[in-house]
């Protein structure tokens, strides 16, 4: 071989082996300690975080792979993050530069029991504080991943996850979630999670959203938002996180089976409340841990009467009532419209004759709502029947007193020297239908069902106390009904009916 062969073979090797050799020796820098523990010193640099990576390999000219990544708060503070594999890749997608990152087998945690403020504005200023426009990086995906989320209104575990988080132009930060369990159970569909947010300085969510189909409440994680556990009762629907200005919100839309009442309304004026929960929610709307506003409809049943008017509290808690919503919305504690019907069955007459000081009535009282329409905070309309039943035992009695009083406030009699010591009576039941301020009372029974009270007395039995033509003008007793919460009594609601009968109209105060 000529000397100017052996020269051009020799450059022709240079050319293959330097890039080659070169190559080399940069990939086996990405995979030296020396690399690995630059990259965890500047990336930690960055978050303000301690970082550490197991080791570097690279993938590609664009691309490589952290292996075995740990993130905590500090030193010696707790461990916030952890993936198998990571993998930075800056080859532009779709002919748009930016880089993305993909997580494998890991988890992520964005608070505990036992943090402080101070460990939850770490963790938002290190993880979310920064402007990622600026690396620029367009893209995150999780696969297999555990997020682990504490807020003081809201706590959940999603497991099993894999989503991804897309950064835009305006930089919006999108992203969706979804798994396979949410706090320790198991679902037969997928939960999904969104979440929209500015990084950067100030770190803003403006919502941050739960998809779930049928599963138990004690899977949402609610318990710092009504101060307790809840033990009872499956939702389906969404549940959704939002912060303002000066505010942070949690709304639920869904369907509500099977709950209890009481572990809902501890909260609430006056609760908690008892009974079981069935309801259909258009929105209930918590600000901190106060509920603002609910409008819904379904089905309330053992509602303790006792509870919701104070005033029957001291008659025996055996009468639970019944109550279909077709509408209900209720904001900042006044029902502003309220469409429904009822049954409430077993109401001791004997207790309630004795609150009133009528005298005394054997028996229980069965009310039927017909219908109960409440608008602006007013009652608007009402159809209520109300009937008396004797004890299953014996006769059902009236004495004396119970009939003058009855007679005085419906008639404007005064029978009371005409009357007997006591009064069998046969039947016992009166309709009440409010129509906007008039109030028709209409007999229960007897001919053309025009009767209120028929008694016997010496083996007949007589019509003693029938309806009347003209209706009673009254004020809405809506206020009234309402007021008791706040501790109307009984001498109150006396006194208001006596002034309705002698015209006189307005409510206590």
């Amino acid at each position: 071989m000529s000397p100017q062969r052996r020269w051009l073979a020799l450059a022709c090797l240079c050319l293959v082996v330097a890039p080659t050799a070169g190559t080399v020796s940069y990939a086996l820098y990405l995979r030296s300690s020396a690399y690995r523990m630059s990259v965890a010193r500047a990336v930690g640099d960055y978050l303000g975080l301690q970082v550490e990576i197991g080791a570097v390999s690279p993938r590609s000219l664009h691309s490589r792979e952290f292996r075995s990544l740990t993130i905590s708060l500090g030193a010696a503070g707790p461990e916030i993050f952890a993936c198998r594999s990571a993998i930075w890749d800056e080859a532009p997608r779709t002919g748009v530069p930016g880089a993305s990152l993909r997580l494998r087998d890991g988890w992520l945690l964005a608070g505990a029991q036992d943090w402080t403020s101070d460990h939850y504005d770490r963790l938002l200023a290190a993880g979310l504080g920064h402007e990622f426009a600026e690396l620029p990086l367009r893209e995150v995906r999780l696969e297999d991943f555990d997020v682990r989320f504490r807020h003081s209104l809201l706590e959940f575990r999603a497991e099993d996850a894999a989503g991804l988080i897309l950064f835009d132009d305006a930089g919006l930060a999108h992203a969706t979630l979804s798994c396979s369990r949410l706090n320790g159970v198991s679902v037969a569909r997928p939960v999904h999670i969104t979440a929209v947010f500015n990084p950067g300085v100030p770190l803003t969510f403006h919502e941050v959203r739960l998809t779930v189909p049928p599963l138990p409440l004690t899977a949402l994680g609610t318990t710092e938002l009504l101060g307790h556990a809840v033990t009872s009762g499956t939702f389906e629907g969404a549940l959704a996180y939002c912060e303002g200005n000066d505010s942070r919100t949690v709304t639920l839309t869904g369907a509500l089976c099977d709950a209890r009442l009481d572990e809902l309304t501890a909260q609430l004026p006056g609760g908690p409340y008892h009974g079981l929960v069935e309801l259909d929610l258009d929105s209930a709307v918590f600000e901190e841990t106060t509920l603002r506003s609910l409008e819904a409809r379904g089905r309330l049943a053992d509602l303790r009467l006792g509870e919701l008017l104070p005033l029957l509290a001291a008659t025996p808690d055996a009468s639970r009532l019944q109550l279909d919503l077709q509408r209900i919305r209720w904001r900042d504690g006044r029902v502003v419209d309220l469409s429904a019907t009822g049954r409430c069955d077993d109401l001791p007459l004997e207790g309630l004759s004795a609150l009133l000081g009528a005298g005394r009535v054997t028996g229980t009282l069965s009310v039927g709502i017909h219908a109960l329409r409440v608008t602006d905070g007013g009652l608007h309309y009402a159809d209520i029947e109300i009937t008396a039943r004797p004890p299953s035992d014996q006769p059902g009695t009236i004495d004396r007193g119970t009939l003058a009083w009855l007679a005085r406030r419906t008639l404007g009699l005064d029978l009371n020297n005409l009357l007997p010591e006591t009064v069998e009576y046969a039947a016992l039941g009166v309709r009440l239908i409010y129509d906007d301020g008039l109030l028709h009372v209409r007999g229960s029974h007897g001919p053309d069902h025009h009767t209120i009270l028929t008694v016997r007395l010496a083996g007949a039995e007589v019509a003693l106390i029938n309806q009347q033509p003209e209706p009673l003008s009254i004020p809405d007793p809506w206020p009234l009904l309402y007021s008791q919460a706040q501790g109307i009594t009984v001498e109150d609601l006396v006194n208001w009916w006596e002034k309705t009968r002698e015209g006189h109209g307005p409510e206590p105060d």
